[in-house]
């Protein structure tokens, strides 16, 4: 008896083998497997991008107060901002060294109780996930360079939330520009 009825089932995260013929059907079946997450990585980038654009707002907005923020100098909340868009750039193309950033960012904010807190452990979560490592490997890389005809398609209601997110931003870059050019009455 060389099976144990109490161990639990194995299940392997790795890739089969590749058949010899047909590699292209290959890489579209391991692309199609992974795009969902593929996705959730690159949707983790678009918030690091966000989050860029709310730390360029909210910076123009404490320029014109003597805030606490501004005391200890521009330099830190400019290399934080160009640290977001430097990760949202590498999540977004699934470079290794943007996940390593993006995990340092997502430990720091669990301290934002309860948004962040929920918000960055689902980051944590997604990038710590086993089957999400192929997505960040020099071979995952190939097969989507393999297969660029091969896209996730978006919903209505995804499109219509980040036009309003996107007219959201707009009107309030809008709304501090003019309180920065227009001189109090």
């Amino acid at each position: 008896m060389s099976e144990n009825p109490y161990q639990a089932p194995q299940v392997a995260h790795e890739p089969p083998p590749i058949p010899l013929e047909s590699p292209q059907a290959y890489a579209e079946e391991i692309r199609r497997q992974h795009l969902g997450q593929e996705t959730q990585i690159k949707s983790i980038g678009t918030l690091f991008y966000l989050g860029g654009i709310c730390l360029i707002v909210g910076y123009l907005g404490t320029t014109r107060s003597n805030s606490p923020e501004m005391r200890i100098g521009p330099a830190l909340p400019v290399l934080v901002t160009v640290l977001q868009f430097a990760v949202g750039y590498g999540l977004t193309h699934l470079k290794t060294w943007a996940r390593v950033i993006a995990l340092i960012f997502a430990f720091l904010g669990l301290l934002a109780f309860p948004v962040g807190t929920l918000i960055c452990v689902i980051m944590i979560v997604l990038l710590l996930l086993k089957k999400n490592r192929m997505i960040f490997s020099p071979e995952y890389k190939e097969i989507i360079a393999a297969t660029p005809h091969i896209k996730r398609k978006s919903s209505i209601i995804f499109k219509i939330a980040l036009f309003l997110l996107a007219v959201i931003i707009l009107l309030m870059l809008l709304g501090f520009a003019m309180v920065m050019f227009y001189p109090k009455p």
